[in-house]
């Protein structure tokens, strides 16, 4: 019985360590359609904000518990990308982010990447980092980075233009990322 009780015991501890496969965001498969989205998200009480040709733009959306500013991209009429930006309150980034990185955990387990870098004169643990966050004195993310390629990073940025501090979480299908960014250099080496 203690054998068994055991092997129960170590199924559920590893279990989120077993490998996944990232195939979409909130229920939309990468693949789908602009028009298919606009419905999904409309289902879900969201209208776009925005309506661009690539991406459409979501505000004041409720994202696992939080506000946040929503982006879904697409690239040949076929979604690949989804990007939310948190805004969290004054002094309050670091731990916004450590929340965040924690549910993300729960649900898909330790990231593969994960770093927390300082610069001089700050450093990790000092009591000031939400300074050096301020300053752009940090570097600190995490990515996920699952068995298809597909990733989720999660970071800290400090956006100079507006001078706040924001939580950014990205989940993006790694094939048609790639091609649209080898598209962009290519069009990029066309202009020379």
């Amino acid at each position: 019985m203690k054998k068994i009780s055991l092997f129960f015991i170590i199924i559920l501890v590893t279990f989120p360590l077993f490998a996944v496969d990232l195939t979409g965001f909130w229920g939309i498969p990468f693949g789908t359609s602009k028009e298919q989205v606009k419905m999904i998200m409309s289902q879900k009480g969201y209208d776009t904000n925005l309506n661009a040709t690539d991406g459409l733009i979501f505000r004041n959306v409720s994202f696992s518990g939080r506000t946040c500013e929503m982006g879904l991209i697409f690239y040949q009429n076929k979604f690949y990308m989804a990007a939310m930006t948190f805004l969290p309150s004054t002094n309050n980034t670091y731990d916004f982010y450590a929340d965040l990185k924690y549910d993300l955990i729960k649900k898909y387990s330790y990231p593969q990447i994960d770093q927390e870098n300082y610069k001089y004169p700050y450093a990790k643990a000092d009591g000031q980092t939400e300074t050096a966050i301020s300053l752009n004195f940090t570097n600190i993310g995490s990515a996920w980075i699952f068995d298809n390629s597909n990733e989720i990073s999660l970071l800290i940025k400090h956006n100079d233009k507006e001078y706040q501090n924001e939580v950014l979480l990205y989940y993006f299908e790694t094939k048609t990322f790639d091609s649209y960014q080898n598209q962009q250099n290519s069009s990029n080496l066309d202009d020379l």
